[in-house]
């Protein structure tokens, strides 16, 4: 379903004063001049703006502007009344969930309901939507027909107060100028004969509340539609309300701000309570209005109202019982909300209503008969929920018969299941229906897709676990769009489809058991735009009578089947298509050379029998190139090198020889920041399998996010050129596998956004480049089995994937992770933590393991998460469901628990946290005060555990250097043990290691009497700045010299120590220990 958001407005309601009549003012052919000084107002107003040469104010020349374009005046008087200068073909807001001429086919949606037809019924909305731009027409005369059609006819410039001296004004509509704005309103308080007021889409310069305080000085105001103004503020009082005659309310699309703390709001609600006194209102609009808080039981007072749309806000809660209070509505509209409640059985007192929309919102009820039962005129019925934990159920009997007879059927992600309903089988004028993921499953009366079929446009039965075989008899004239992926249906495709839905344009019978072979009559549907029948049991070969007729289809994707043979030529007719995906099926032969004519931005081909060369005309569009698994031979072309847009080469498991080009850098959509993909296709989304992070893995959504190219398992030989470093938007490299050879390229670093890295099996030799420590997003590393030399680097990302095998078969390499010690390592005392277990002067080297947590809480549950790194590099993710209300702080405190309790079963004695809220890492540390009892009882739990106390003062860092080294805990011990029992008596600061290497080296007097002293040397002079905490790190200020002597003794079992997880990365400090264990 295609989503449009499109808006309400409001239709001129000309009641007894009768349709615009230009060039006259009178039905009789008495001539009525207008007054000099309204003509001098307008053709000031004029000046202050701009039209095009043709436009509406072109007219304005004469003495008459009753004979004006736009303008009407009093038969009598001479007055002006009336003003329309709108932009019928301006940006139209009318709120279409549906597409347009889908709609005005099924329901004529975009008619604006009653008004176009009555021009004297009141209140129905506004809808600037196609089809009221030709029913408008017969009711404002030849006032929109001689206006342009193209949406640069917007007035622009700014409206001056001149309008104001108008004073028989009763209609204005500057509505779709979007291009015009005005200073304030203050010119529309002198309208006190105003009626009707139009201006959607002006931009309105405001303070406060002045915009509203002019409006209320217009006494005989009917309707309202300032849709689209860029107003902010909406006042929540007034001190006087004078809109007793207010009928049709717009205010939708206004970014106004609501951010307001509800707890403390006296009504729950960002919606202003003087609004509730608009007693005389029969159409409100608040669509995306930012509007929040509860739904308040005040709309029951308002009891004329017909259409109320409250979509795209941020209201929570449940519908409030005094709906059941509006007798009169026939439009209601709460969908994209966060309605996380129920709808209450007074709902089945709307006897009136015929549109109902309650799209994504988390609805946790049950409904009966009972909100049903009384919807005698409902046509229309759109429900869908994102709540996955609780889903909506429907719970009526299974015989029961409702009341309605729908038109439209929309029900999403609840239950309606497992048989499908009675209820439903007796809706026979349906013609759009979606029934997607409702937990039907069996088969579908035949007799129900028989008594739908001759009005059906559109029908959607996915992910359900439907069965039996598609209808092989029934005619489907008017269907547009078949959606059954992902069911149990079998069974082949009917052979005379084309027939039988000759309309079709999206077809998808993806993920289901159908067999047989493809139909032929399929390129003979000639309005077909997507072709989806992935994951089936199809064979044979593809239909081989593609033609130019088919010039709409833009998605073909059979993947995952037994089809065989070769790709059509045929297929080259397609010139529009776009996305071709034949992966994974038995096709042999070559490319055609006839897929140059398609307009192809992503092609997927891997997996099949495929052969011959690389296709050298690939064209610069394309977005994703996916070849893998075949039996290509040849070289990788060099004209690919023009490919600027390719996010994705997928080359691996072929038979390509020669080097790999050196002009990679032309693909510069992996080099800039901006993502480069493709638009997004209506009613598809395509899915790829990328090997990253050491596995397969599949990607839909977020397929425009990946940057990969694979060449692994071909016989490419040469160097790896360093032209590809110049890829840093690229996340995975694999060229495992082939016959490289020569240096890793020195500059291998500067891919800083690389997850996965993949040189192993290869011939590549010399030292591993020391810029590889910074690649800091690594997750994936293999320089496995080839001729590499020297010490591996450490530091950074690499300390956290510390795994020997991703090294093995280098036997010239040394240094952690391998057991093999690089020269002086034997006597070396640098203070360097690996992961080797270290047992100098008898003592157990004590390792440190770093878990990151996140707690969410709700009202009903929460969910807390870790994600433990151990020394050796060993990822450990655990996630769990807490079943118990918990705001988010509280289930921070769990997840930190849950991660020390894993890790301390694993055997750590050190665990360095990071966490994302700062209010429980201050708790702990105790710069801020637990004041809820609940958070205090979580604080005792953790001070019950030991943890290291950060040091922050430059003394109190010498004191313990000293202390430790030769005071009363010390035996003159070297650097790397004097860090090693640092640690052990209970504190740490972010560069102890590199200051007690200054501190050991520094030492060169020793008294008479045995006592160290500390001469003036770099030991002393150990930088302020190491000792200043960065943002979020949990050392405790309260940590004193005498605190430290005081805890010099005792040595701490199993300790923890917390820092924030963001660190600023232009600070020093906390970041040059906590990056290399991050996880």
């Amino acid at each position: 379903m295609m989503i449009n958001y499109n808006h309400t407005v409001f239709v001129f309601l000309l009641l007894s004063l009768g349709i615009f009549k230009l060039g006259s003012c009178s039905e009789n052919n008495v001539t009525v001049k207008c007054i000099q000084s309204e003509r001098e107002a307008l053709l000031k107003f004029k000046k202050g703006v701009n039209d095009t040469p043709a436009g509406k104010l072109s007219s304005w020349v004469g003495e008459d502007c009753c004979q004006w374009k736009g303008v009407e005046c009093d038969n009598e008087s001479g007055h002006v009344t009336k003003l329309n200068l709108s932009n019928p073909a301006g940006r139209h807001r009318h709120f279409d969930y549906y597409e347009e001429l889908q709609y005005d086919a099924i329901s004529n949606r975009n008619r604006p309901c009653d008004a176009c037809n009555d021009p004297c019924a009141s209140g129905a909305p506004f809808r600037r939507g196609r089809g009221c731009r030709k029913s408008s027409r017969s009711l404002l005369g030849d006032v929109n027909s001689s206006f342009s059609e193209d949406v640069n006819a917007s007035l622009s410039g700014e409206i001056t107060r001149f309008l104001g001296n108008l004073s028989s004004l009763t209609h204005l509509d500057l509505g779709g100028n979007y291009n015009l704005s005005t200073q304030n309103l203050d010119w529309v308080s002198s309208l006190s004969s105003l009626e009707y007021l139009y201006m959607g889409e002006v931009k309105i310069n405001h303070t406060k509340a002045d915009w509203l305080h002019a409006i209320n000085m217009l006494p005989s105001l009917r309707e309202l539609s300032l849709y689209s103004c860029e107003l902010k503020y909406l006042p929540s009082s007034l001190t006087f309300l004078n809109l007793t005659s207010l009928r049709a309310l717009d205010l939708s699309y206004n970014p106004f701000n609501t951010s307001i703390n509800l707890s403390y709001y006296p009504f729950n609600t960002s919606i202003p309570q003087w609004l509730f006194n608009l007693t005389s209102l029969t159409s409100l609009d608040l669509t995306f209005s930012n509007q929040n808080g509860k739904i308040l039981d005040s709309f029951g007072r308002l009891g004329s109202l017909k259409y109320l749309y409250l979509g795209g806000n941020n209201f929570s809660g449940s519908i409030p019982a005094s709906i059941g209070n509006l007798s009169s509505l026939k439009e209601l509209d709460l969908s994209y909300n966060k309605m996380n409640g129920t709808i209450p059985e007074s709902f089945g007192q709307l006897s009136k209503l015929v549109k109902l929309y309650l799209l994504e919102n988390s609805w946790e009820c049950v409904i009966t008969e009972a909100q049903l039962m009384n919807l005698t005129r409902l046509e229309e019925f759109v429900l869908t929920t994102n709540n996955r934990s609780q889903p909506l159920v429907f719970h009526v009997k299974y015989d029961w018969r409702p009341p309605f007879k729908l038109k439209i059927l929309h029900l999403e992600s609840c239950l309606i299941g497992p048989e499908f309903p009675k209820w439903l089988q007796v809706q026979s004028e349906l013609t759009y229906v979606i029934l997607k993921n409702v937990e039907i499953k069996g088969t579908i009366p035949e007799e129900w897709f028989s008594m739908i079929s001759s009005n059906l446009t559109h029908l959607d039965l996915s992910n359900n676990q439907i069965k039996g075989n598609l209808p092989h008899q029934l005619v489907f004239p008017n269907v547009t769009k078949l959606f059954l992926q992902s069911n149990l249906f079998s069974g082949p495709i009917p052979s005379n489809i084309s027939d039988l839905m000759p309309s079709l344009q999206y077809l998808d019978l993806s993920e289901n058991h159908l067999y047989g072979k493809i139909p032929l009559s399929i390129s003979k549907i000639k309005h077909l735009n997507i072709l989806v029948l992935k994951r089936n049991n199809l064979s044979g070969e593809l239909p081989h009578q593609w033609n130019e007729s088919q010039k709409g289809l833009h998605v073909v994707d059979i993947s995952y089947n037994n089809i065989c043979g070769k790709i059509p030529s045929s297929m080259g007719f397609l010139g529009n298509l776009s996305i071709l995906v034949l992966s994974n099926n038995n096709l042999s032969g070559e490319i055609p050379s006839s897929l140059q004519n398609c307009s192809i931005v992503s092609m997927d081909f891997g997996g099949n029998r495929l052969s011959g060369k690389l296709p050298s005309w690939i064209e610069s569009n394309i977005f994703m190139l996916r070849l893998r698994s075949n039996l290509f031979s040849g070289t990788i072309p060099r004209k690919w090198c023009n490919l600027q847009k390719l996010r994705i080469l997928d080359l691996a498991q072929n038979n390509l020889s020669g080097g790999i080009p050196d002009c990679l850098n032309n693909f510069t959509a992996m080099v800039g920041h901006n993502i480069v993909g493709y638009e997004p296709i209506e009613n598809y989304t395509e899915k790829a399998s990328i090997m990253r992070k050491g596995r397969e893995m599949e990607y839909d959504r977020t397929l425009p996010l990946v940057t990969c190219i694979d060449l692994s398992g071909n016989n490419l030989t040469g160097g790896i050129p360093f032209e590809i470093t110049s890829l840093t938007r690229l996340d995975t490299l694999n060229l495992s596998m082939n016959h490289l050879s020569g240096n890793i390229p020195e500059n291998i670093g500067n891919l800083s956004l690389l997850e996965t890295l993949d040189f192993s099996n290869n011939k590549l030799f010399g030292p591993i480049p020391e810029s590889m420590s910074s690649l800091t997003s690594l997750v994936k590393l293999n320089l496995s089995f080839n001729n590499l030399t020297g010490r591996i680097p450490s530091g950074n990302q690499l300390q956290t994937i510390n795994d020997a095998t991703m090294y093995k078969g280098n036997p010239l390499l040394c240094g952690s992770p391998l057991l093999t010690k690089c020269p002086g390592d034997e006597t070396s005392d640098d203070p360097t933590i690996t992961s080797v277990e270290d047992k100098q002067n008898g003592d157990d080297y004590e390792r440190i393991w770093s878990y990151a947590s996140i707690g969410l809480g709700f009202v009903k549950r929460g969910g807390a998460g870790v994600v433990i790194a151990s020394p050796e590099g060993d990822i450990l993710k655990y996630g769990v469901q807490l079943k118990f209300p918990m705001t988010n702080n509280e289930a921070e405190y769990e997840a930190i628990l849950m991660g020390l309790r894993i890790a301390w079963a694993f055997g750590a004695k050190n665990s360095l946290l990071r966490s994302d809220l700062q209010l429980v890492i201050g708790q702990v540390k105790g710069d801020f005060e637990a004041k809820e009892t609940r958070m205090q009882r979580y604080l005792k739990l953790m001070n019950q555990l030991p943890y290291l106390r950060c040091i922050e003062e430059e003394e109190e860092a010498k004191y313990v250097l000293e202390e430790v080294h030769g005071g009363i805990c010390g035996d003159h011990m070297g650097a790397k043990s004097l860090v090693r029992k640092i640690m052990r008596v209970g504190y740490f600061w972010p560069t102890m290691q590199q200051d007690a290497v200054d501190f050991v080296s520094a030492i060169a007097v020793k008294a008479e009497d045995g006592r160290v002293l500390q001469p003036e040397s770099k030991a002393q002079k150990v930088p302020h700045w190491r000792f200043r905490p960065t943002e979020g790190d949990t050392c405790n200020e309260g940590s004193s010299i005498r605190q430290v002597r005081a805890n010099m003794g005792r040595t701490l079992q199993g300790r923890l120590l917390f820092s924030a997880r963001k660190l600023s990365s232009g600070r020093f400090g906390w970041e040059q220990v906590t990056s290399s264990l991050e996880c």
